[in-house]
């Protein structure tokens, strides 16, 4: 059975032995748990997902509570688990939870928490991110810069010619500078599946570039 050998322990006379499964951003939630009594160990082991049998092993045989990450999975055999070490809650650091077997956590009695709605704001602003990246093509314009090629252009200073790396994407050369104009966002229409939560902060976030906004769905 594999065991994380990388253990942070804080409050370590806690009477409620709360157990993350990662280093979380922060530490207001530590605060809040340590004012509830509670011994707080941060599994800071460096694998980039845990398995069954290494949080089997950081549970050990008794404790409270455990914030996992949407990356684990939450089946039978974990929360069987959980139950035989007196767990009596699982919080997903998500706000999704389809890694966790609902059914299994409520045949061994083990509530289940997650985080609804502290992702709005960060999926509205990486919509509007990605939104305006390809609209002004980004993506494109970072690879023209990164590439290797050499090109003269005038010394504005000395009315000279001096060598520099422009950096341009052979395939465009001929295009230039039409391939890296994009689309002038104020001129244009955005389209936002479904305007609720998320897409509702999504349609602040584009309106603010001065687009026209149109739900769809």
């Amino acid at each position: 059975m594999a065991k994380p050998v990388s253990i942070e322990v804080l409050n370590p006379n806690g009477k409620y032995r709360v157990i993350s499964t990662k280093p979380m951003p922060g530490t207001r939630w530590i605060n809040l748990l340590i004012e509830q009594d509670c011994s707080v160990e941060i599994c800071t082991e460096k694998k980039t997902i845990l398995s069954v049998d290494d949080i089997i092993a950081l549970i050990g045989d008794k404790f409270d509570g455990v914030i996992g990450q949407l990356t684990e999975d939450r089946g039978d055999t974990l929360f069987a688990a959980l139950s035989r070490a007196g767990g009596k809650s699982f919080s997903n650091m998500a706000v999704g939870y389809n890694n966790v077997d609902v059914n299994a956590a409520n045949k061994y009695g083990v509530a289940v928490g997650n985080t609804p709605g502290v992702l709005t704001e960060t999926t509205a602003e990486l919509a509007g991110s990605l939104s305006l990246a390809a609209a002004r093509r980004i993506v494109e314009a970072d690879e023209f810069m990164r590439a290797d090629v050499t090109s003269s252009i005038p010394n504005m200073n000395s009315g000279q010619s001096a060598s520099v790396h422009i950096q341009s994407v052979p395939m465009h050369q001929e295009k230039i500078p039409e391939f890296v104009e994009g689309l002038e966002s104020s001129q244009s229409k955005a389209e936002v599946p479904r305007i609720r939560k998320s897409g509702n902060r999504v349609a602040r976030t584009v309106a603010l570039l001065e687009d026209q906004i149109r739900s769809n769905g």
